[in-house]
């Protein structure tokens, strides 16, 4: 049980003291994740205690376990929380775009610009969510679907538009993105970006994803593939 669902207002009606209560226990949880982004990043899932995710927050070791179950549930507590923010903003992000093509290189930017602005929450995306046998073998990652479906929307499109040539399911090539994404992302949590830059990464990858491995039509400066960058870049 939450500790928030325990107050109830009592025979006087005192509202206002249960709402004070469940803000201090959505506060308290909400400290509690933060530390164990932290902690899950900097130690890792398998060598993190529960006692580090509490001295973090600032709560008493027990004070874990009227939130969460126990560390693999709070590692996936932990993934939803951010997923919800991240595919509300990717939904969002993508909106904003005027074609599929401009969509594909708006997420894989998006996406990447996590090694900047979330650097904990994607190592413990990229790297510690499989250390939880509990997360791969049992969870339905609703949140991931999520984002496969905006990737599979954004492929079904470029196909009307007439902008993708898909040869196969649009959802394999969701798939096929996330974890070209997902994989370069994690080569960064590990590796650092060595002298190159997120914008360059993004060119590549977006590169891959709209011409293949095969050589593109023009790859000059002045080219057609510089020319759809450009654009990109400023909408972007």
């Amino acid at each position: 049980m939450r500790p928030h669902s325990r107050f109830r207002p009592g025979p006087d009606g005192d509202e206002d003291s249960v709402t004070s209560c469940e803000d201090k226990a959505a506060d308290k949880r909400r400290r509690i994740l933060d530390a164990a982004e932290q902690v899950f990043a900097r130690l890792g899932f398998y060598e993190a205690k529960v006692a580090d995710v509490a001295k973090g927050a600032g709560v008493a070791d027990g004070t874990i376990y009227l939130y969460f179950k126990n560390k693999d549930d709070l590692l996936i507590s932990l993934f939803e929380n951010r997923m919800q923010h991240f595919v509300a903003d990717l939904g969002e992000r993508l909106a904003q775009c005027q074609n599929a093509r401009e969509k594909l290189s708006a997420y894989i930017r998006f996406h990447m610009a996590l090694a900047e602005t979330a650097p904990d929450f994607l190592a413990v995306i990229t790297l510690e969510l499989r250390q939880s046998a509990t997360f791969m073998k049992e969870y339905e990652n609703p949140q991931f679907k999520r984002v496969l479906a905006l990737l599979h929307e954004l492929f079904c499109q470029g196909e009307d538009e007439g902008l993708f040539r898909l040869e196969g399911s649009p959802t394999v090539w969701a798939r096929s993105l996330f974890g070209m994404v997902d994989e370069t992302t994690r080569e960064l949590v590990v590796m650092g970006l060595r002298g190159r830059s997120l914008e360059q990464l993004a060119d590549e990858l977006t590169g891959i994803f709209l011409y293949g491995i095969g050589k593109a039509p023009e790859t000059t400066k002045t080219g057609r593939k510089a020319k759809v960058f450009a654009s990109e870049k400023k909408r972007t």
